[in-house]
């Protein structure tokens, strides 16, 4: 197989070569991608170009859908240009169809990197907020017909690397909602997480598990997976523009019945690495609380709060 692909390989330089410009070729049902001395094997198309010729792929949807799903990966950024490239460099372009960035009015060169690595980038001309950003990130995902919407932060907190297996899980209709857990692996602190923030974490992910009644290793990742299905269905657009929306998205999922499913996601964590200080930290997880006991309040029809005023049996409608 190796020897064919090497004899593949050169029969379409030489044509790339002659051709001068043209980056992908047809090649029968299959696709060589070859990156100088390394030689890949990949469906439909052939890719020819440098080591560095990745930053400048084109998103081409022949090849990167899942099975007839379509992908986005959408980028909540602030202030992310020193670690936006290294993220880019690792999310797996032979799926994803697209990728939609939204630079939350940051002061740094964020949205000029994101152009030149051709991501789609939309500009917020005042700061909305990460909730606020991550309500554009998603109308921006279904405006252009994404099936599998993946949520990941650009400052490299969390591999890239793991979305392929985020989005087969959600393309196996086994899942809703996939979500990238630090917890799982059981080695978060070994990762970075500062020991208060994992406490922290642990403290409320059991306090919202006994009042919503759900079995998940964490409410609180920012590494995230839906389908479309999910985001037209709950009204995501009531949730605060802080950072307890998404909380309270996942809430709203559970209280709609969509299945929710986690793998294991190391984490680093490194200074240039998107973080909350304390005050806000405290802000957040009485937020947190405060969603739990609407949740309940809402399953026992004593109150129904504004973000949880939809129909619980979403879930059971039909694609």
């Amino acid at each position: 197989m190796l020897q064919l692909a090497k004899v593949l390989s050169n029969h379409v330089v030489e044509r790339y070569e002659k051709s001068k410009g043209s980056r992908y070729v047809r090649f029968g049902n299959g696709i060589l991608r070859r990156a100088q001395s390394r030689v890949s094997l990949n469906p439909r198309f052939l890719y020819i170009g440098s080591e560095n010729s990745h930053l400048n792929r084109p998103h081409n949807p022949l090849t990167s859908m899942v099975r007839g799903k379509n992908v986005a990966v959408v980028l909540p950024a602030y202030n992310a240009a020193r670690t936006l490239e290294a993220t880019y460099r690792e999310i797996p372009l032979d799926i994803v169809d697209e990728i939609i960035l939204v630079d939350d009015a940051s002061t740094d060169t964020t949205a000029t990197l994101a152009r030149s690595l051709n991501i789609k980038t939309i500009v917020h001309e005042r700061n909305k907020g990460y909730g606020g950003n991550q309500k554009t990130c998603y109308a921006a995902a279904l405006e252009s017909k994404a099936d599998i919407v993946i949520m990941l932060h650009p400052d490299y907190q969390y591999t890239p690397r793991l979305i392929s297996a985020m989005a087969y899980l959600l393309e196996s209709k086994e899942f809703d909602v996939v979500l990238g857990s630090r917890i799982l692996g059981g080695k978060a602190i070994e990762g970075g997480m500062p020991v208060y923030k994992y406490i922290s974490n642990r403290v409320l992910t059991l306090l919202q598990n006994l009042i919503i009644g759900a079995k998940l290793s964490e409410y609180h990742t920012g590494y995230r997976a839906y389908t479309r299905r999910v985001l037209q269905s709950i009204p995501w657009s009531n949730n605060s523009d802080d950072f307890v929306f998404d909380n309270q998205l996942l809430s709203q999922a559970i209280f709609a019945g969509f299945r929710i499913g986690e793998i294991t996601c190391p984490a680093k964590y490194f200074r240039e690495a998107s973080s909350i200080n304390l005050a806000r930290s405290i802000n957040y997880g009485f937020g947190c609380l405060l969603t739990a006991v609407q949740y309940r309040l809402g399953k026992w029809n004593l109150f129904t709060s504004r973000i949880f005023s939809f129909n619980r049996s979403i879930s059971n409608l039909s694609n």
